[in-house]
């Protein structure tokens, strides 16, 4: 099966209920529980993102996602990659490592065990595992410089609870992102970065989905052009314009933050367009080592 002719045109503010109310909910709390549970001897032997708090303040941050417009700029983000703190998604890491780069942070927060092969050949050791506590132990054990974990906090209150009342009372929480990349952002947020820009992160395709599951919606590209995306990325898309919405310091202009991924739909009021080459010219970033700052503060030598 191929993907529908006739995408439906995307309209703004309906995909994180469709996506909510797609798949047994309660279903996929059960295995997340089943995940925890599983981690559980990895978690109460690591550190958790509060280990992070504030540890950039006033650096300029860079959360880096898989889109197809990665390749615009991954050539001048290998150029200055060692300047900026980067939370780098799951799926990004192998393609980031091709050019040589390796982010000081991985973010993961999917459950499944096909996350783990992402790594497969890939010097994890050089990198440091930002999971929410219910990802895959295969990904879990796999060799990274240090985990740091956080709950995804849900809708749910009963199930928040219980994933507290497991880990212990003892692991920070960041609010339900739906998405890598947005826990990615929360994630640079809690360790202070300022201004945070995003690289990859086009939340679309340039062709619809030919996932038969899939449902597919059409939208304008910056330049113009039919791109497409499917209800999981726009959930995720406004979910983050509502959390910018909702927080003081960007409103107010005292955090800034902007889209540098020079493609996709990811734009909003509170996440204007800048090239990463305007970025980088404007932020000029750190002038020392950052994975010493991170080595001193995690005790890792």
């Amino acid at each position: 099966m191929t993907a529908p002719q006739n995408p439906q045109s995307y309209n703004p503010g309906d995909a994180i209920e469709k996506t909510t109310q797609m798949g047994d909910i309660v279903a996929q709390r059960g295995k997340w529980l089943h995940s925890i549970r599983n981690n559980l001897a990895v978690i109460n032997k690591s550190k958790d993102i509060t280990y992070l708090r504030d540890l950039f303040t006033g650096k300029p941050g860079i959360i880096v996602g898989a889109g197809p417009s990665l390749q615009k700029n991954i050539g001048l983000l290998a150029e200055h990659a060692k300047k900026y703190p980067l939370f780098c998604t799951d799926r990004a890491f192998a393609m980031l490592y091709e050019k040589g780069i390796i982010p000081e942070f991985t973010v993961a927060v999917d459950f499944q065990d096909i996350v783990a092969d992402f790594f497969i050949g890939m010097p994890v050791r050089k990198t440091i595992l930002l999971a929410s506590v219910k990802v895959s132990r295969k990904l879990v054990d796999l060799n990274w410089m240090a985990r740091l974990f956080f709950l995804v906090m849900d809708s749910d209150e009963k199930f928040n609870e219980a994933m507290i009342n497991l880990t212990g009372r003892r692991i920070a929480g960041i609010p339900g992102a739906l998405i890598c990349g947005n826990s990615a952002y929360l994630a640079a947020r809690f360790a202070g970065c300022n201004p945070i820009t995003f690289v990859g992160c086009d939340m679309s395709m340039p062709e619809p989905s030919k996932n038969p599951n899939d449902i597919n919606y059409e939208a304008t590209g910056l330049d113009g052009e039919k791109i497409y995306s499917v209800p999981g990325y726009l959930a995720g898309h406004e979910w983050l314009l509502r959390h910018l919405h909702l927080d003081n310091e960007v409103q107010s202009g005292k955090v800034k933050v902007f889209n540098s991924t020079e493609g996709g739909i990811m734009y909003g009021e509170h996440l204007p367009p800048l090239t990463l080459r305007e970025f980088v010219d404007t932020y000029p970033g750190a002038d020392k080592s950052l994975m010493m700052q991170i080595r001193k503060r995690l005790d890792i030598y």
